[in-house]
């Protein structure tokens, strides 16, 4: 049979080169037990949300050993090593395509002055990557649940190299992870911090603990298959508060969709076995179901396709080819069935007089696409 849908959970930046080398076990486990969650979710299904991250993590180190991106710091994040099938690896290549050109544009846009904030951050090495290449904006955080970020605090204590792209010591990371309710670790660029995502008021603490952290400069929130995971009201009051805390905030989310068909209700299966249902997916469950969330809480403008049109219409058409050559492919239905069950929303709600992301967009019309 064909593989299951692609698992959630991270980012990917760059192109070509192979990565290699061979991961290290965190040498954090634990700094303290987790908060209670709220009944709505239970502990076990949150830790089975973390663990999505992983898998995506093995996935991306599939795709980048058969040349689909380059990624110098993926090994060093992931703690297994999996051959994936050509259709996941260039599944994987459209989703990082996808979302590398909405960065890209965001940066260029903003001539490298806003904010990014990732939502559900995991196993992601998008920060450290832009810094290589010496093109982060004036801020990068990263949030996610407490034993996620205990994974990345390991990876930043045992690897020197990650550490001084975040600019951070060992002794800030060890301090961290002993306080991790209320720590955030931080440097000029880069920020590491633990937060559920279903608490606004403790999700706006943290950014303000964020020193440098402006909510008048122009932020992209990149969300990853993260809000499935959330219930609709939940993820409403989160979508609604960056609306109206933001001066010019641009909301990208990667996600799940139609249930309803027969790929849809095998997708809906694998992650209710897995324990981590998608909670919010009934709710919104097709294109016109997704545009209209972003426009009933408000935000001005959002763009939405599946990822067919994404593949074949957004990313790099000299790219798509050269990516096209890596592998023998010849499953092009199930491609086309597994790529139209999934969809990129990109929401925007600027509110400044010259319209800072007036260049954040995922389809350009001829004329920008010509420059």
């Amino acid at each position: 049979g064909y593989p299951l849908p692609l698992a959630p959970g991270s980012r990917r930046r760059g192109r070509l080169r192979r990565s290699g080398g061979r991961s290290r076990r965190p040498a954090i486990a634990s700094a303290g037990r987790m908060q209670a969650p709220s009944p709505r979710i239970t502990v076990e299904a949150l830790q089975n949300v973390q663990g999505t991250s992983d898998d995506a993590a093995v996935s991306k180190l599939s795709a980048c050993q058969r040349g689909y991106y380059e990624d110098d710091f993926i090994h060093i994040f992931v703690g297994k090593e999996a051959k994936r099938s050509p259709i996941i690896n260039r599944g994987y290549y459209a989703r990082v395509a996808a979302m590398d050109m909405v960065i890209d544009r965001f940066m260029q846009g903003t001539d490298g002055r806003g904010q990014i904030v990732a939502l559900g951050a995991g196993s992601d090495t998008t920060f450290f990557r832009l810094s290589k290449a010496g093109t982060l904006p004036d801020k990068y955080v990263e949030l996610d649940l407490r034993g996620v970020v205990l994974k990345k605090l390991s990876v930043l204590l045992t690897h020197d190299e990650v550490r001084e792209h975040a600019a951070v010591s060992r002794e800030a990371v060890l301090a961290t992870a002993q306080e991790l309710e209320t720590a955030v670790l931080q440097s000029d660029k880069y920020a590491l911090a633990c937060v559920d995502l279903r608490e606004v008021d403790d999700f706006q603490r943290t950014l303000e603990r964020v020193e440098g952290f402006d909510f008048a400069k122009p932020t992209l929130f990149i969300s990853e298959c993260v809000l499935c995971y959330v219930e609709p009201e939940e993820s409403g009051r989160l979508l609604r508060w960056i609306r109206d805390k933001f001066a010019a905030p641009a909301f990208v989310e990667y996600t799940q969709i139609l249930p309803n068909d027969p790929f849809g209700a095998t997708m809906l299966g694998h992650f209710r076995t897995r324990g981590c249902p998608l909670l919010s997916i009934q709710a919104f469950p097709d294109l016109d179901a997704q545009r209209k969330r972003f426009a009933d809480l408000g935000w001005s403008e959002a763009e939405v396709y599946d990822m067919n049109d994404i593949y074949y219409k957004c990313i790099d058409k000299e790219d798509l080819k050269r990516a096209e050559k890596l592998e023998i492919f010849d499953e092009f239905e199930e491609w086309h069935m597994m790529q139209g069950h999934y969809c990129i929303v990109l929401a925007k709600h600027d509110t400044t007089a010259g319209k800072l992301l007036s260049k954040v967009k995922l389809l350009l019309d001829s004329a920008e696409a010509a420059k």
